[in-house]
C-alpha cells in the first residue's frame, strides 16, 4: 500500500487530500489509477514526487512509499 497526498487544485479536484492505494508498480500506473478513481484530475498537470523526490519518467513505487501530487510550480 502506498498513500498519496494532494495538494492545491488536486486536493479540489479529487475532494481528498490523502488516499492509499494497492497494487501500483509505477508512477505512469498511479497515473492512470488516479484518474480512473478521480475524473476530475483527467486534463491536470502536475509533478509527482516519491519519497521526497520530484520523479522524472516512471519511477518504482513500493510498499510504504509516500507519494505526493504537487501542482505546478511558478514564480519569479
Amino acid at each position: 500500500m502506498i498513500t498519496v497526498l494532494f495538494f492545491g487544485q488536486l486536493a479540489e479536484a479529487s475532494g481528498v487530500r490523502t488516499a492509499s492505494m494497492n497494487g501500483i508498480t509505477g508512477t505512469d500506473e498511479l497515473k492512470a489509477a488516479l484518474v480512473s478513481r478521480y475524473p476530475g484530475m483527467k486534463n491536470m498537470l502536475f509533478n509527482i514526487a516519491v519519497d521526497t523526490e520530484i520523479a522524472e519518467g516512471d519511477v518504482p513505487v513500493h510498499a510504504g512509499s509516500t507519494v505526493a501530487l504537487l501542482p505546478p510550480f511558478s514564480g519569479g
